[in-house]
């Protein structure tokens, strides 16, 4: 059932491709799209089983769009502002980011986005615990860095997540428990 619902779903969209491929609309390209699509779908069969569904929360996906945008600029510009500069004044670190909440696709969705802000990427990850291993190329202020992708897990979390996902957010997470440095800890009070 699954399997020609896919199919179903990619034939036409590799059909655009195909189009796209050919740069202008004929019945010729149409047609051959149709068959080239047809021939890729039974070829290759959409066969891998997906652990977790993808909730499409709308205005969770539209603050996640915002805050990776406002990440773009910022990065971009301090890049830029490293390339412009004599001498090298650079702080490189690799972080571990300790995630909450994360379905396999939240998971890969904040590391994508995080190697696709100039300056960072993405290194390693580990689905028990959730950590991402990050290499930051302005690593000046760890914390902040921490703190950028806690709030990017937040919220593609928010954006994708089931909503045992979500209520996972609002759960201290075991390194928060015994952090007294971390916000969480503080507003939880003393824990010794």
């Amino acid at each position: 059932m699954r399997i020609g619902r896919t199919r179903f779903v990619a034939t036409p969209f590799l059909v655009v491709v195909w189009l796209l491929f050919w740069g202008h609309l004929s019945v010729g390209n149409v047609l051959s799209g149709i068959v080239v699509a047809v021939l890729v779908t039974l070829a290759f069969p959409y066969r891998t089983r997906v652990r977790s569904r993808v909730h499409l929360h709308p205005w969770g996906f539209i603050k996640l769009s915002l805050y990776f945008f406002q990440m773009m600029a910022q990065s971009t510009w301090s890049v830029i502002r490293e390339v412009a500069t004599i001498g090298d004044g650079t702080y490189t670190a690799i972080l571990a980011v300790p995630l909450r909440g994360c379905s396999d696709f939240s998971l890969t969705s904040v590391a994508n986005v995080v190697s696709l802000t100039p300056g960072t990427s993405v290194i390693d990850m580990t689905t028990v615990p959730t950590v991402i291993y990050v290499y930051v190329l302005h690593a000046e202020n760890e914390a902040k860095v921490r703190a950028d992708i806690a709030r990017l897990n937040h919220l593609t979390v928010r954006a994708f997540g089931s909503a045992d996902d979500i209520a996972a957010l609002s759960v201290p997470a075991p390194w928060e428990r015994f952090d007294s440095d971390h916000p969480a800890a503080r507003d939880q009070g003393d824990h010794s």
